[in-house]
């Protein structure tokens, strides 16, 4: 939690939570783990970062310097006891609207009731489900709106995210291996009546144990060192058509936009992200998009899963300041 070095308006301060991206299974990949986790995001992917993980804020100056409380919340089994129930999506929103709750008890941020969410990947689901669900939790925030960066927003139901065709590069298909074990562990954790045999095979249940030890990217290259890449990953997971519909229906329950949403929605999504598939993006949008309620969405040419937060940095900081003032929010839905 972060919040401006200077005398607060009598308003108060308006919140913006932060919902992280994957980070894997593993409680020491906790994006709070590292010696300081409220600066600026650096991301896994460049020269700068000496951490296993993405650790910081996209846009953290800039919303302190706007007055903005500025909250990121571990979600649950990352940094704390338990197994991270990975794209659930009641446990993920939870987390954060908790964040949003905390930051108004500490009496030193004058906190008001206004709040924002800002996701990115997995971040970028919960946001979506914060803006269908979170009266029902905090019906004492003032949900402003949510701005989802590359969502995670299919599960169901035929696990279309990981499906449809997109762009792909040598190493997706292992990644993506690591994030679809990454699904299961934690639906394993959140729904007992769920087995791990009916969607993973003998090589699978092996790596269902290396996902709660190594963080995503380490978990990713050593599926691919230990299984292969592209066809040799299918000795990992049973068929998705042999699954049985009890997996199925928890798919669909943690698949966002089959419910209008109370909020307004940003969404943007880079064109050549080869971790969440820009077509699953298409279709989570078209969804939201039937209830009739304020979507604006926004394709980035050639922008990747890693380049978007900061590609998109001005939409969402201007979008953000915009819902805070009260402006009337945009849509482009067809």
């Amino acid at each position: 939690m972060a919040w401006p070095d200077a005398p607060a308006p009598r308003s108060g301060r308006n919140v913006v939570a932060w919902a992280h991206g994957t980070v894997g299974g593993p409680r020491q990949c906790a994006p709070s783990a590292v010696p300081n986790p409220a600066t600026d995001l650096v991301g896994y992917y460049t020269y700068d970062s000496p951490w296993g993980i993405d650790v910081g804020v996209p846009a953290l100056t800039q919303f302190l310097g706007s007055g903005d409380v500025v909250v990121g919340t571990d979600y649950q089994g990352l940094g704390t006891a338990g197994v991270h129930e990975y794209t659930v999506a009641g446990t993920e929103t939870n987390n954060v609207l908790d964040s949003v709750r905390a930051a108004r008890q500490i009496v030193d941020t004058h906190a008001n009731r206004k709040a924002a969410v800002l996701g990115w990947s997995q971040g970028g689901g919960a946001a979506a489900f914060i803006a269908q669900n979170y009266r029902a939790y905090t019906p004492e925030t003032h949900l402003v709106g949510i701005a989802a960066l590359a969502p995670a927003a299919n599960l169901g139901p035929d696990f279309r995210g990981l499906v449809l065709p997109g762009p792909t590069d040598a190493t997706s298909a292992s990644h993506n291996a690591a994030l679809r074990t990454n699904v299961y562990r934690g639906f394993l954790a959140a729904y007992p009546e769920l087995q791990a045999t009916d969607v993973l095979q003998p090589a699978g249940l092996q790596a269902l144990r290396g996902d709660g030890v190594a963080c995503i990217e380490h978990f990713a290259d050593v599926i691919q060192n230990n299984v292969g890449n592209v066809g040799q990953l299918d000795t990992l997971f049973q068929p998705l058509s042999v699954v049985p519909e009890v997996w199925h229906q928890r798919f669909r329950e943690n698949t966002a936009g089959l419910v209008a949403s109370v909020a307004p929605i940003l969404v943007m999504q880079g064109t050549a992200d080869t971790v969440i598939n820009p077509n699953s993006t298409d279709e989570y949008v078209k969804r939201a998009c039937r209830f009739n309620k304020p979507v604006e969405y926004t394709k980035y040419q050639g922008a990747t899963h890693q380049t978007i937060p900061n590609v998109a940095m001005s939409q969402y900081l201007g979008w953000i300041a915009d819902r805070f003032a009260g402006r009337r929010p945009p849509s482009n839905c067809a």
